[in-house]
């Protein structure tokens, strides 16, 4: 029989979210734990205190010792951006291997997928209709009860799972790295980034600006629901060591359209998206990240029965981004055609 490990449970009320924070009464190795009740909540969540223009902060669920994967990545760019020499950067990565890497000379999170960066704790962890959930890499979530969780949270890998305690559910695919140009038309894919670069000196006060778009499942046990996320932000190149480092600047987006394919249970969703539901926008003051949009796109999860995974996918973007430190005639655009 497996040892039943006991837990102190607060409870925390957010408006309209109530989620709980769980800790191990005799482990205190053991790291908080958001637990919500569906993904109604899950989605609130993200939505009130995740990355809509300010560091990730909600000190009602900070004080109970809970701390998200999305806090831990911005504290180590923080830390990083004050490095003064690479062998104080290798240590820093070294410290936070698990949360941020170096790639390009930009410092990337090791998960991508910001909806979740903001509900799991360091271990990629979060607790939901009664299941432990845990993400494991860019596509996947393997799900088990509670009782299994300190089996889960060694697992860093869907090969060679027990399927009798371990269930693998696809919440992204279809992911494509950091691209630069000026307007981009090419085939969508899930997870796009792109960029512009203003390069006056070659490193020093250097400019780019970033849009995205992110489409994936908040994921529930077999509850989904399709959520898209698109941000705008800048970078700049600081110090000697000419990295980049994300900054605050003067936020622009305009002409959004997005349109989106919902599967499941053998049944097709179609989802559109203008700019009357998400308008133009003109940043009168500096922001380090603006959320172009950042919510569900249906109202409520869909259960899946079994059979075909459920699938969504971008059948049109569009949206173009640029920042004062760019110019306002530089505009980066994501622009795609989707099946």
């Amino acid at each position: 029989m497996k040892k039943l490990i006991p837990f102190v449970i607060l409870f925390i009320t957010l408006s309209c979210v109530e989620e709980k924070i769980r800790t191990n009464d005799n482990n205190s190795s053991e790291l908080p734990i958001l637990s919500f009740k569906n993904i109604r909540e899950m989605s609130s969540y993200v939505h009130k205190f995740g990355i809509n223009g300010n560091v990730y902060s909600n000190e009602d669920v900070e004080a109970t010792g809970f701390v998200s994967f999305d806090s831990v990545y911005r504290e180590a760019i923080s830390i990083l951006a004050s490095a003064k020499t690479m062998e104080q950067v290798s240590t820093i990565l070294q410290t936070y291997r698990d949360v941020v890497t170096l790639s390009d000379s930009v410092f990337v999170p090791t998960m991508q997928n910001e909806f979740y960066r903001v509900i799991c704790n360091r271990d990629r962890m979060y607790e939901a209709e009664g299941l432990a959930h845990k993400v494991v890499d860019d596509e996947n979530i393997i799900i088990t009860s509670l009782e299994n969780k300190n089996s889960l949270k060694k697992i860093n890998s869907i090969n060679n799972l027990d399927s009798t305690i371990f269930k693998v559910a696809h919440y992204s695919d279809n992911h494509r790295g950091s691209v630069s140009g000026r307007i981009l038309s090419d085939v969508c894919s899930n997870s796009m980034t792109y960029w512009l670069e203003y390069d006056p000196s070659g490193c020093k006060n250097d400019r780019r600006v970033y849009v995205s778009a992110q489409l994936s499942f908040a994921i529930a046990g077999d509850n989904y629901t399709p959520h898209l996320l698109s941000n705008v932000w800048g970078r700049r190149k600081l110090g000697t060591l000419c990295l980049w480092s994300d900054y605050s600047t003067i936020l622009h987006y305009r002409n959004a359209n997005f349109a989106v394919k919902f599967i499941i249970n053998g049944a097709t969703i179609m989802i559109n998206l203008n700019t009357n539901d998400i308008p133009n926008y003109d940043g009168t003051s500096e922001e380090s990240v603006h959320s172009i949009y950042n919510n569900d796109l249906l109202n409520g999860p869909t259960y899946w029965q079994g059979g075909t995974p459920p699938s969504v996918s971008f059948t049109r973007a569009f949206i173009e981004a640029s920042t004062r430190g760019t110019g306002d005639t530089n505009w980066v655009s994501i622009d795609c055609i989707g099946s």
